[in-house]
């Protein structure tokens, strides 16, 4: 008799969200997700049993992230954290006389915080300079094993990264201030470290100009130099 090969797919979710005020004049939202999702397939008949192979897959996946933000004086931050764990199973049908199955497990653990403020440095005459500043940080760690008939090899990888970055930008000149003879100008410039685990570190550094002597019509130049 013919079997289908549409997977057979089962699916559980679970979610929340929290959001209030914290310290009066800080923010915070938190989320959590959980999921279990089981899949069941026919992959086609065997060579040697011509009988249906089947394949069986399970995912348990997790996530939770919080988000905070506040504000202070003329300075507005923002701190996001997030972490997630899934692991995947899955059994295959061997086509042998023996039977048994095939199984590879994948297990992925993963984080990451990032914070960033924005805010004013100093006073110009054409405006206030302002900076955004970023530091950062993530890792993930991946665990696999694989087991057939009579072999079973496993695997394990890992990456950490860390991050440092800042942009400033400098009003020159603007229309309907003390300095406006160059009608809007603003200088800009950036700069961004990366640091890799079992790599070693990348930089990034970056500057440019928006000029903009007349309505609708604007210069816009850029220079970046980025290691990859």
């Amino acid at each position: 008799a013919a079997r289908s090969l549409v997977p057979e797919k089962r699916d559980l979710r679970a979610s929340s969200t929290l959001n209030r005020e914290i310290f009066g004049d800080v923010s915070g939202t938190l989320n959590t997700e959980v999921e279990h999702v089981e899949t069941h397939g026919l992959i086609g008949l065997g060579d040697v049993l011509v009988q249906p192979l089947g394949r069986n897959t399970s995912t348990d996946t997790a996530h939770a992230g919080l988000t905070l933000n506040g504000t202070k004086s003329s300075w507005h931050w923002t701190l996001t954290s997030n972490g997630d764990l899934e692991r995947d199973i899955t059994n295959t049908d061997r086509d042998l006389a023996a039977g048994g199955q095939d199984r590879a497990r994948e297990t992925t653990e993963s984080g990451d915080v990032t914070a960033t403020a924005n805010g004013d440095l100093f006073s110009l005459p054409a405006g206030k300079a302002s900076t955004t500043i970023t530091l950062a940080g993530s890792t993930m760690h991946l665990n696999s094993q694989r087991q057939s008939l009579n072999d079973t090899s496993s695997e394990s990888l890992s990456r950490t990264m860390g991050e440092a970055a800042m942009n400033i930008d400098l009003p020159i000149s603007r229309k309907n201030r003390d300095f406006s003879a160059l009608g809007n100008f603003t200088l800009n410039g950036n700069v961004e470290v990366d640091q890799l685990s079992d790599f070693g570190t990348l930089t990034k550094l970056g500057a440019g100009a928006n000029f903009s002597p007349l309505d609708r019509f604007n210069f816009v130049t850029s220079w970046t130099r980025e290691e990859g």
